[in-house]
């Protein structure tokens, strides 16, 4: 087992996640993989004290998919709706009645 900080202690199974969330980010020393688990704990901390509301994936885009349904059907509405509107024809500027 490889020495990561000094007084952390991993098990196994912790330091196989510690090396594959390492890797995804694309980091390459200790240091930078535990600032950046500060900022996204200070991230969450913060997003609890504006009591945002956090929405999962799935729920997100079944929302997203209903939003661009409902667009859709909102151009067709308005498409019929232009299409029965009898707009006035237009005079030419030369004609007074």
């Amino acid at each position: 087992m490889a020495t990561i900080q000094k007084n952390f202690r991993f098990n196994e199974e912790m330091l196989k996640k510690f090396n594959k969330l390492k890797e995804n980010e694309k980091l390459t020393s200790d240091t930078d993989f535990l600032r950046k688990m500060i900022e996204y704990t200070e991230l969450v901390q913060e997003m609890k004290k504006s009591k945002a509301k956090t929405v999962p994936l799935e729920e997100y885009k079944e929302l997203q998919r209903q939003y661009q349904a409902l667009l859709v059907e909102l151009g067709r509405l308005k498409g019929l709706l232009e299409q029965k509107k009898e707009l006035p024809k237009k005079k030419h500027w030369w004609q007074f009645w």
